[in-house]
């Protein structure tokens, strides 16, 4: 979709039903057919129904016996561009994702008590995951510069970050406080640490602050 807006008012500029999921309803199906149910049942429903709790689905399926030919009929219509082999193995060079529990623990006490963070996320893959190590090691020495900067900061948005290898590359966290953010200091922090350790492609002039 050309927009990431979720909210029931926000018109989509071109898709605006999701009508199939890979979820099954039963073993035996192929997926689903998502069931908005307003005053009568709609097929498909709007992106923001898709974290309604009470979202009900018709089970997809097809008999056992005509699974061959339904494989050969999708690889003919749209062609695989490798085979599954190929698929498999590139998927043992992904990273396993931490369980959420490490995702959302901060070890250094940062995280006020009683404070509600909002979490976001950047990630970065690199064409080989060869790359994915020294990517890692590179913005780690960064967040953590760039955190030990603005935390310690008089006036400090109370915004830090932490670094995970997983999946296909390699992601930044954001952890922001929801409170009354006089003043963003997080980014004159990151400028600062990038120019502590020459980062590369740091910008020329990086005096800059936000409110």
């Amino acid at each position: 979709m050309s927009s990431l807006d979720s909210d029931v008012n926000t018109p989509l500029r071109f898709y605006n039903r999701v009508m199939y999921s890979g979820f099954k309803c039963r073993d035996q199906g192929l997926g689903s057919m998502l069931v908005e149910e307003k005053n009568t049942l709609v097929a498909g429903c709007h992106p923001y129904e898709l974290n309604n709790v009470d979202l009900r689905a018709v089970n997809v399926s097809i008999p056992t016996d005509l699974h061959t030919k339904m494989h050969k009929i999708m690889d003919e219509a749209t062609p695989p561009i490798v085979s599954e082999d190929v698929l498999l193995e590139l998927s043992h060079s992904w990273i396993k994702c931490p369980p959420l529990v490490d995702l959302n623990v901060e070890e250094d006490n940062y995280r006020k008590k009683g404070t509600t963070y909002m979490t976001t996320c950047a990630m970065e893959t690199p064409g080989s995951p060869d790359y994915i190590p020294i990517i890692y090691e590179a913005k780690s020495r960064l967040i953590n510069l760039m955190n030990g900067i603005n935390m310690t900061r008089p006036d400090s948005d109370g915004i830090f970050a932490r670094v995970f290898p997983m999946g296909t590359g390699v992601h930044i966290i954001l952890h922001v406080p929801q409170v009354n953010i006089e003043k963003l200091t997080v980014v004159d922090s990151l400028l600062s640490a990038m120019e502590k350790i020459q980062w590369p492609g740091r910008p020329s002039n990086p005096k800059f602050t936000s409110s």
